[in-house]
Parts: structure tokens; sequence; C-alpha cells
């Protein structure tokens, strides 16, 4: 897969574009710059991209937000909207962590368990 503002899964045999996932609307609205009114590319910036192991599902953060988009069906699975800095997903276990700005240094901890994906809790970064 790879990311800019779309996330583009590819064949790897083939190099065929399989698939782009166009950025979702974080709560609803449009992102726009506050002064321009104007959309603001670098907020629908791909800035992680994490496959989950063992689950057809792939994590893309954006500076806005949170998508899991399922891969079998083609669709975003989960949209949570918070300022993301960066997705890491565990090698073999059907788990991953969101790294969220929070006006310092602090990080909110995504758990992956079965089919439900909710925060486990905050986690600050010094």
């Amino acid at each position: 897969a790879t990311a800019s503002e779309d996330v583009v899964v590819w064949e790897p045999d083939t190099c065929q574009k399989r698939r782009a996932f166009a950025p979702p609307r974080f709560g609803g609205a449009v992102l726009r710059d506050a002064e321009t009114e104007t959309e603001t590319k670098t907020k629908t910036l791909v800035s992680g991209l994490a496959f989950v192991a063992g689950e057809p599902l792939l994590a893309a953060t954006y500076p806005a937000g949170l998508v899991v988009w399922n891969l079998a069906t083609l669709t975003a699975w989960r949209v949570v909207a918070m300022p993301c800095l960066s997705v890491a997903a565990h090698p073999r276990l059907p788990a991953f962590a969101v790294a969220v700005a929070a006006g310092g240094d602090a990080a909110a901890v995504l758990r992956f368990a079965g089919r439900d994906a909710h925060a486990a809790g905050p986690a600050l970064v010094s």
C-alpha cells in the first residue's frame, strides 16, 4: 500500500492498482483552513499506515483522525476524529497503537481485540 491523500492498495505480483481509498470526512465536516476557507491539503495527507495482522484491516492516520479500512468489504470499518500523528501495528497479533497529539507530548493507545477496536486508555509520553 502507498499513501499521500488517498491510500492505494497494489497487486504485488503485477504492480497493478487494486483500490484507492479517499480520505474520510472526520466528524462529518470537510477539513478546511480557518483563514482561507479552503480545503487544507496537509490535513488530508496520510501520516501513518499499518496492516493489522490476522485481519483484513488497514489502519491509516491523518492529522485530523484515524480510519480503519476493511479490505474484504472495501469500506471504512472505523473512523475516529482525533489529532493523529502515526500508527504502528504488532507484527503477529491483531493489535495496533495510535500516537495522538494532545497539546503536548501525549498519546492514546488503541487496542484491537477480535472484531472491536477501542481506546485502552491514555498513555503519556515524556
